[in-house]
This record gives structure tokens, C-alpha cells and sequence, in this order.
């Protein structure tokens, strides 16, 4: 088998979940990974297999587009995409390509007649949730919610109808398929469907065959423990804080600066190159997150399903301070899982954290045979 991942890397998730996913094939298959050259290759140094540069928005373009709620693949964009694709699977040849976050390849592969692996989150899919929570948009932070509730309600049919055109276009173009009114149908589409969530806040969904639930896709930086990792206080509640790649350093900033105020021991990784101890706040640029969470009674992070999971596995309950769609969508399906809960970045100037730290139960530990990726069901997805 010779498998071509595609890692459009706009977040780290993006990048690292398919490293994850390859360190669990078979021995002897040949692996190819495409990845855009951008400031998360360092994690590519000790990587055993070839690596192909590719075009992708850098992460702080990314970031804004989120932000401004401006189109993410636009036709250009997806035209110069399903090029790039189509060369690199000309020269290698691959039985099998795997996309995450690389939409251009509900394209591109069928063009091409290669089988299409599409790695994402079942989230996305549009009967989870027809009417998306509204995300926080920099053009509209200072509106009223009352107002921005039934407005986004109305419209948000339109966005996702608007955001599904230049998919529809070059479809048309190729002679593809049918027109679709919602991105999402791109953004869960694929002969394979390989869903990084677990399966329970999706239970009412039809789930086709093709689709599999792949449960934690676990990673971590390969980096070394602090300098204080040994030190820290005993007898006080431990708190883990990470913001991710697409998490606000100033919203975070912010959390930390209330927590510091607090009985809690702090252990913090938001980037940067704060990696002191400073009152009860311990930081670090990076940490291992699923020993972080281990060590730790509660997460706050950004609302991302990666870490998140990593909270799940280690038995510990999570708080998603949520800025885009995607968070919300996951911290939604968090909550429904009685694992988490969600709140608007937009939203935590009134918050009392002692009593809200107080008030929350532990989550559920996650039974042991759940707590690792389905490799059974990845394989299956990938083997033709």
C-alpha cells in the first residue's frame, strides 16, 4: 500500500492528527505525507517518511479569515489546491489519499480516480447541528447578543449555501457530482469517512457505512518536561491551561491573570516564551498535554477536540473557551457527552471562576478500552 496523507496545517490539529493516524499503519506500507512549510515543521524533524511542500493559508491567515467570517476555499484557492493535488498524485502514484482539512480533494480525487480518505469531525456534519452556534466574529464583537442571535439564525443557511459555491463551480467544471447547498457536505465527504471523535454525542445520526468513528487521536509535543515539573505545590487543585494554535493569547492571558488570584496550582502553555514561575501560574511554550492533563484536575483550553480529548482520556473535565465554529461545535458535542462545557470567549468578564470551578462536577473517566484510537477501523477505511 502506498498512502499520500494531505495536511492542510491551518491549526496544528491539522498537521498532527495525520502524523498520528500514520504512526499507527501497518509495517510496510509506504507512506507519503504533503504539508504546507509553515512554523509547525520543526514537529516534522525526526519523521521517517518523505515529506511534500504544498500551498495552504498560513495559520495567522487562517486565523483571520475565522475571525472576519470571510471564505476560507475560495474558487481561486481551490483551483491552485486541485492542481497542487493533482501533480503530486500524478508522480507518486499513491493506492489510497488521505485529507485533513485538504477539501480540494473531494475533487481533485475523484479527477484523478484515486480512493479518498477524508479525516475530519463529525460535527461538521450538517443534521448535528442545522443551526450552528453563532462564533465570535471581530466585525460584530461589540453587537448585543440579542441582536446577533435571531440575525445569525436567519442567515447562517445563506453563509454555508454562499461557502458551498465555489465547491459547486468546479464541480460543474469537471463534470463532478451534483450542486450542494451547505460546505459542510464537503467538509464530511469522501469514500471514507474517518471521523477523530467519539461516537456517543452523535448516536442519533444516521451514520452511513462508509462513515467510522476512529474515537481519541492522541498527540503530543515531543518536548521535555519544565525545569519545575518536579516542584509543584502539593494540596491545591491543579489546573491546566492551553490555548493551542488558534486559541486568543489575550483571552488567555486574561484567564490566567484571574486564576492567579485563586487557591489553584496553575500549569500554563499559551506560546510565547514565558517558561518561569510566576505566583501560582507555572508556565512553558509547550508541554506534553496528556501528562499535563494527568497531573492536573481540570482543563481550560480553547475548545479544540485534540485536546480535549486528551482532558477524556485522563479522567479530568474540560472547560472550552471558544472562539470560532469549531470549537463551539465540538464543546456542543462535549457537553452532550456530560464531559465538558463551553463558553464564549466573548463572554467571560462575568464570570466568578471559584464558583464556577466549584460548582462543576468531574467528568466521567473514560472506560479503559475507549481511551485509544481504533486502529481496526482506520485500517479498514485505508485498505482497499
Amino acid at each position: 500500500m502506498r498512502v499520500l496523507f494531505f495536511a492542510q496545517a491551518v491549526t496544528l490539529a491539522h498537521l498532527v492528527r495525520p502524523l498520528a493516524l500514520i504512526e499507527h499503519l501497518p509495517t510496510g506500507w509506504e507512506v507519503h505525507l504533503a504539508c504546507p512549510d509553515n512554523r509547525y515543521r520543526h514537529f516534522l524533524a525526526a519523521f521517517p517518511h518523505p515529506v511534500h511542500k504544498i500551498d495552504a493559508p498560513s495559520p495567522a491567515q487562517f486565523r483571520r479569515l475565522v475571525d472576519w467570517g470571510r471564505q476560507i476555499f475560495t474558487e481561486e484557492r481551490l483551483s491552485r489546491d486541485i492542481k497542487t493535488d493533482l501533480d503530486l498524485i500524478e508522480r507518486l502514484q499513491p493506492d489510497v489519499v488521505v485529507g485533513d482539512f485538504r477539501l480540494s480533494l473531494s475533487i481533485s480525487a475523484r479527477v484523478a480516480g484515486v480512493r479518498y480518505v477524508n479525516v475530519c469531525n463529525a460535527y461538521w456534519r450538517a443534521d448535528f447541528r442545522p443551526i450552528p452556534p453563532m462564533p465570535v466574529l471581530k466585525p460584530l464583537r461589540w453587537m448585543p447578543h440579542s441582536w446577533l442571535g435571531p440575525l445569525f439564525k436567519r442567515v447562517i443557511r445563506g453563509v454555508f449555501a454562499r461557502h458551498a459555491h465555489p465547491f459547486n463551480r468546479l464541480q460543474r467544471r469537471y463534470g463532478l457530482g451534483e450542486p450542494q447547498p451547505d460546505v459542510r457536505y464537503f467538509y464530511t465527504n469522501g469514500e471514507a469517512v474517518l471521523y477523530g471523535d467519539l461516537p456517543e454525542p452523535f448516536s442519533r445520526l444516521d451514520i452511513a457505512e462508509n462513515h467510522r468513528f476512529l474515537g481519541p487521536v492522541l498527540w503530543s509535543p515531543p518536548v521535555p518536561p519544565p525545569f519545575w515539573w518536579g516542584d509543584l505545590p502539593r494540596g491545591k487543585p491543579v489546573v491546566y491551561v492551553v490555548a493551542g494554535s488558534s486559541g486568543d493569547r489575550r483571552v488567555f492571558g486574561r484567564i490566567l491573570a484571574r486564576l492567579a488570584r485563586l487557591p489553584v496550582t496553575v500549569i500554563a502553555a499559551i506560546g510565547g516564551q514565558r517558561t518561569g514561575v510566576n505566583g501560582n501560574c507555572h508556565y512553558a511554550p509547550w508541554l506534553d498535554g496528556l501528562q499535563a492533563c494527568r497531573r492536573a484536575d481540570l482543563m481550560i483550553g480553547n475548545g479544540g477536540v485534540m485536546g480535549c480529548h486528551q482532558a477524556l482520556v485522563a479522567g479530568i473535565p474540560v472547560v472550552g473557551v471558544c472562539s470560532n465554529m469549531d470549537q463551539f461545535l465540538n464543546m456542543h458535542a462535549v457537553e452532550a457527552g456530560g464531559w465538558g462545557w463551553g463558553l464564549s470567549a466573548n463572554a467571560l468578564g462575568g464570570i466568578d471562576w471559584m464558583n464556577f470551578l466549584a460548582a462543576r462536577p468531574a467528568a466521567l473517566p473514560l472506560p479503559r478500552e475507549r481511551c485509544s484510537l481504533n486502529v481496526t477501523e482506520l485500517v479498514a477505511a485505508l485498505s482497499p
